[in-house]
């Protein structure tokens, strides 16, 4: 946990924490999506 004393910083690590596991899911996603393609599920 990397916060300072501000709401600020606290909203700007909660907004990264957000995109940084939407991206993870977008890239997980797409994983297994070309997983499945290639074995024709």
């Amino acid at each position: 946990m990397e916060v300072e004393g501000s709401a600020e910083s606290l909203g700007q690590r909660t907004t990264l924490s957000v995109v940084q596991a939407l991206f993870l899911v977008i890239v997980i996603d797409a994983f297994f999506a070309l997983f499945y393609l290639e074995i024709d599920f």
